[in-house]
């Protein structure tokens, strides 16, 4: 599938499928995206109201570009407190032809960028002393683990591109994956996955989105 790069409103750069009239990011800004609805809504939150654990688990949907795991690593070693094991599954990784494109951004450390992209594929690397990294080339639907995660970032395409991500069964999953008072936040907040969250027994709260968005979701596992 052709992919091209293409630069967002807040002048970082993302990819651009255009078979699918889709990107990887939001157009109106992948990193200002990124950081407000991963980070700030998701890692920071997290971190404010549970200080005291000397580790984390994080689980995303979609490597994609790498962006999410690279802003989230930098976040950890700036802290140098606790250390954040992090699993990202991605049936499409991204060959060096695209993925080196980015190790110049603002926001990627080209050591540290280049280290994820080149790790193994099912073996956990240690990126920082405070993140450690495990890709696994599969898709949502056949991933399994004994792991239970404090934190989700549901990156998948919107419900237009992969609609099966966004439905009952998948929510249902995401809810399992959570350990308790686990958090699941998502740029999207379509009214039918806020319910199928809600449905998966999670308290979902509707927040302000980042720009072309006005409103994104964060949801927690309470029982």
């Amino acid at each position: 599938m052709k992919i091209e790069i293409i630069t967002t409103g807040d002048s970082s750069k993302t990819l651009h499928l255009p078979a699918l009239n889709e990107q990887y990011h939001s157009k109106h800004g992948a990193l200002t995206e990124a950081n407000h609805v991963y980070i700030q809504k998701g890692l920071e939150h997290l971190i404010e109201s549970d200080s005291k654990s000397p580790s984390l688990t994080v689980f995303e949907l979609g490597f994609g570009t790498g962006m999410n795991a690279m802003l989230t690593a930098v976040k950890m070693t700036e802290r140098g407190h606790e250390v954040c094991n992090y699993v990202t599954v991605e049936p499409h990784l991204l060959s060096s032809a695209h993925y080196t494109v980015f190790e110049n951004e603002s926001w990627a450390s080209p050591e540290l960028y280049l280290t994820m992209h080149q790790a193994a594929v099912g073996e956990w690397t240690a990126i920082t002393p405070f993140f450690n990294l495990l890709k696994l080339d599969t898709t949502f639907e056949s991933f399994t683990t004994d792991l239970r995660f404090d934190l989700i970032y549901y990156d998948a395409f919107g419900p237009r591109v992969q609609p099966e991500l966004w439905e009952p069964w998948a929510l249902e999953k995401c809810a399992g994956l959570l350990s308790e008072h686990g958090t699941w936040v998502s740029y999207c907040a379509k009214g039918t996955v806020r319910r199928g969250l809600e449905a998966a027994g999670l308290s979902v709260e509707r927040l302000p989105g980042p720009p072309g968005k006005r409103e994104m979701l964060r949801a927690e596992k309470t029982k």
